[in-house]
């Protein structure tokens, strides 16, 4: 066997990375998502934990950290939003969708356009139809800036709201 056939192996597995975002980052367009738009929530938080329901003097902090095409065309943007109940099929309330907000990178006080970052102090986003004490699903959504912008990784995490406003 020549030192060809492994190299062509080893390009060939390389090649095979078959994640939405490798795939994207490679050039090629993924769902509705154009070369290089793709990303991928991999952490995000929404702290202070157990803040009150419509208290709209308090102050959240919000950070989202995406992994992106290095020649991704435009910064992206996160949709944030609340899944509240079950699932409907054992008998329970099925989820209820509240959206809460969108940040951006680069805007809205992030100090950093296109770093893949987004660091933003906002008003409390949590409104008075969540339900208080409750722990819900927040639903992070990574889209693509760009006019047509795409919508890809999706990132949840379980939140613990706090008491209702008085």
């Amino acid at each position: 066997m020549s030192w060809r056939a492994p190299a062509l192996f080893l390009m060939v597995l390389a090649g095979c990375d078959s994640s939405p975002l490798g795939q994207s980052c490679g050039g090629s367009e993924v769902m509705l998502c154009g070369p290089h738009e793709w990303a991928e929530i991999t952490e995000a938080s929404l702290t202070p934990e157990r803040l009150t329901i419509a208290d709209f003097g308090a102050r959240a902090q919000i950070h989202v950290v995406l992994e992106r095409c290095d020649e991704a065309p435009a910064p992206h943007e996160v949709e944030i939003s609340v899944l509240v109940g079950g699932d409907g099929m054992d008998g329970g309330p099925p989820v209820g969708v509240t959206g809460l907000l969108t940040v951006a990178d680069g805007e809205g006080g992030d100090p950093v356009a296109g770093d893949g970052i987004i660091d933003v102090e906002v008003v409390n986003p949590l409104i008075a139809t969540l339900p208080p004490d409750t722990t819900v699903t927040l639903r992070y959504v990574a889209r693509s800036s760009r006019p047509a912008g795409c919508t890809s990784g999706v990132f949840e995490q379980s939140y613990q709201t706090g008491p209702a406003r008085p």
